[in-house]
This record gives structure tokens, sequence and C-alpha cells, in this order.
């Protein structure tokens, strides 16, 4: 009899240990009440508001800029990190998104996904379709 609960001591030991290894918890889960707060559905809804008014935020803010506005740089933002992807020219302007972008209050990190790449134009007709001439074919 002491053999087979020895087995099973064992056994769950090991689920425990990779049941807390899988989920990325430093130890195993014991105490579910201690779980962060972030990932409490009744906070979950607060955080999605703040964070649609801090992308907001941050879109007007690099909008507003005369050399960052035509890089069109994506924006997205969960739980108070940023992440910014997106084709930029060249290292400097990747530096002053950065450096503007962190000014915001709230934002937590901030995730750099843009990369140095060829930034097309933006056809003019979407935004002012007055502007294309008629006269000329497609």
């Amino acid at each position: 009899m002491g053999k087979v609960y020895k087995h099973y001591l064992g056994l769950a030991v090991f689920l425990v240990a990779s049941f807390s290894l899988a989920s990325g918890q430093n130890g195993p889960l014991l105490f579910p009440k201690e779980v962060d707060k972030k990932l409490n559905p009744e906070v979950a809804p607060k955080n999605r508001f703040r964070d649609l008014e801090l992308v907001l935020k941050v879109r007007k803010l690099l909008a507003e800029d005369k050399e960052l506005a035509p890089l069109n740089i994506g924006v997205s933002i969960r739980e108070g990190v940023l992440f910014l992807w997106g084709p930029v020219p060249n290292a400097k302007k990747i530096q002053a998104v950065l450096n503007k972008v962190t000014k915001v209050k709230l934002i937590f990190d901030v995730k750099n996904e843009m990369y140095l790449g060829v930034v097309e134009d933006i056809p003019v007709e979407l935004f002012n379709p007055s502007a294309v001439d008629k006269t000329q074919p497609p």
C-alpha cells in the first residue's frame, strides 16, 4: 500500500509542477483569489475604455506632427502596453516616434515593432475624391 501511495503522491507533485510551469507562474496556483487583477473580468472593462482613450491620444499626438503623420504608424494598446508597428524610412524617425509616445501618461510599457522599410504614399483619392483628375484614365 505504501508503494502505491508514493506513486500517486509523486504523480500529484508532477502534475502541480507541470501546470504551474505551463501557466507561466513562478509556483503552483493554489490560491486563485491572488491572481493578478488585470486578468479579473470585473476590472477588464475599465482597462478597455482606458486603452481606447490612450489609443486616440497617441494617434492624435502622432497625427499632429508634420514629419510623423505621413508614416501611418499602427497603434494599439492592451492593458496599458503600447504596441507600435509599421514601416519607417529611417532610425531617426523611429526614435522620434518613441520619444513622442513615451510622454503620454498611463502607458506602462512600449513594444516597438516598427521596422526600416519603404513607406508607400497613400493615394490622394482616398482622402479627397474631388482632387482626382477625371479626364485621365485610371
